[in-house]
């Protein structure tokens, strides 16, 4: 969700949503250096996704799930409990979207007893880790949007049976069709299992947003004149954003107590010193100023 938010934390002004505040200048441009792998001066898409969904991946702890979905304490979840868990009858998602979730149940659920234990609602959770899963999202994708079926979905058929607005069902696509034959065949398809081509797509339309000179990444120079918009920005926030803690004093807490969810050392802002508007203007992502890239050694 590329939507700009305007909700203020109380603090410091700085947007705040789902528990997170719109990092500082500094500590975005610290964490663009950060994942800035290949050290060209430049955030990628592909770089910022890897970072965001590494760090999805270590938040999820399917047991802690399981403990929180399992209404009737019998170590397990049903159906009924991970429809309530997850929100899919609550938020009204779309029947084809429904219908694809009960089957990717029905496959986690390997023994058959109608329940998921902790090891097959991960699967569930995470379903390009289980082939078994992972086939079934598939399938249901393909018979979802193979309507001629010709073994291969259209543009056409894309955009009518995928929900979402034209433009970001039109990056999708694009994104998806990687031999630029107008078709997405199955083998091109199944990148779309899973939540990380929707993290994939976040960042690919974050760059398509802000960079300016269109050279495939975002630099200082396009985060310094940006930052603004940036810091508005859900994906930023949700991504980069600092922890907002019920303690105002300890950012590095949840309002759980659980630990900061981003590393200590990339955001050790306080939230509340004046931040440097010119320190970083003209040095790229080079933590020196020096030309050396982000992995470069210090």
């Amino acid at each position: 969700n590329l939507d700009l938010v305007d909700e203020d934390d109380d603090r410091d002004g700085r947007p705040v949503v789902s528990g997170a505040r719109a990092p500082a200048r500094e500590a975005l441009l610290q964490a663009l250096r950060d994942v800035d792998e290949d050290g060209d001066g430049r955030a990628s898409a592909s770089e910022m996704s890897k970072f965001a969904w590494e760090k999805m991946r270590n938040l999820v702890n399917t047991d802690s799930d399981l403990e929180d979905w399992d209404q009737d304490q019998d170590g397990t979840v049903n159906w009924d409990e991970l429809d309530s868990g997850l929100g899919f009858s609550e938020d009204g998602v779309d029947g084809a979207t429904l219908d694809r979730e009960k089957s990717k149940f029905t496959a986690a659920d390997t023994s058959g007893d109608g329940v998921l234990d902790s090891s097959e609602l991960r699967n569930f959770m995470w379903p390009e880790d289980a082939p078994h899963v992972a086939k079934t999202e598939l399938e249901h994708h393909m018979a979802t949007l193979d309507v001629d079926h010709d073994h291969a979905v259209s543009q056409d058929e894309f955009m009518d049976n995928m929900p979402g607005g034209d433009d970001e069902l039109m990056t999708q696509f694009v994104q998806l069709d990687s031999d630029a034959d107008g078709y997405i065949d199955e083998d091109e398809l199944q990148h779309i299992v899973g939540a990380k081509h929707a993290t994939d797509l976040e960042f690919l339309q974050l760059c398509q947003k802000y960079d300016t000179n269109r050279d495939g990444g975002l630099s200082s120079d396009e985060v310094a004149d940006n930052y603004d918009r940036m810091s508005h920005d859900e994906t930023v926030i949700l991504h980069f954003g600092e922890p907002v803690g019920d303690d105002e004093d300890d950012e590095d807490t949840d309002t759980d107590g659980s630990q900061d969810w981003m590393d200590d050392d990339l955001f050790s802002d306080d939230g509340d010193s004046e931040v440097d508007t010119e320190a970083d203007d003209e040095e790229g992502f080079s933590a020196q100023g020096d030309g050396a890239g982000v992995g470069s050694e210090e």
